[in-house]
């Protein structure tokens, strides 16, 4: 623009003034959009990395031989961007069995780690006793109620926190 106005002769008129300073201006403007841009998907990326790690800690993916049995699994989180959701899996091989827990804890993303967290590990300490599965479903409803009554009264929906895993034998859900 200026070579323009320099070539023309018009340098210093008005209209290149504010032609020029209105492309400075928008040029500052997308500068500071990208940067923001930039700094936003660096910022999801480290979102996703950290949800993708949770992911693998809390719920690693399924061998596809455990035993005698082959399985296939696929794990999809209903909340877009993570990898995270309210369904959980875990999978333990006693001696004599292959043990699998299938349950949905209440709520998606974030707010279901700790519970996720504790059923799963309550499982896979519980399953290599080897008791029997009424035994082990017992075990864990108390493991799982004793953890969630340790939400203070702080908590939104302390009342409402459940899990929820298909109890063997009479096909009913185990809460």
């Amino acid at each position: 623009m200026m070579i323009i106005g320099l070539g023309r002769g018009v340098l210093g008129t008005e209209n290149l003034i504010v032609q020029i300073s209105s492309l400075a201006a928008l040029s500052l403007l997308l500068v500071l959009f990208c940067h923001l841009r930039e700094r936003h998907e660096r910022e999801m990326f480290r979102v996703r990395f950290v949800s993708e790690a949770t992911q693998r800690v809390l719920l690693p993916p399924l061998p596809e031989l455990a035993g005698p049995l082959h399985i296939a699994s696929r794990y999809r989180s209903s909340e877009a961007d993570t990898k995270i959701g309210g369904d959980l899996y875990a999978l333990a091989r006693t001696t004599t069995s292959t043990r699998l827990v299938i349950g949905d804890v209440r709520g998606k993303g974030l707010a279901t780690l700790s519970a996720t967290a504790m059923l799963t590990g309550a499982f896979r300490a519980a399953a290599h006793r080897q008791a029997p599965l009424p035994e082990l479903v017992a075990y864990l409803e108390g493991s799982v109620g004793r953890g969630l009554g340790e939400f203070t009264d702080t908590d939104t929906d302390t009342g409402e926190r459940f899990v929820t895993a298909p109890a063997p034998g009479n096909g009913h859900a185990a809460q």
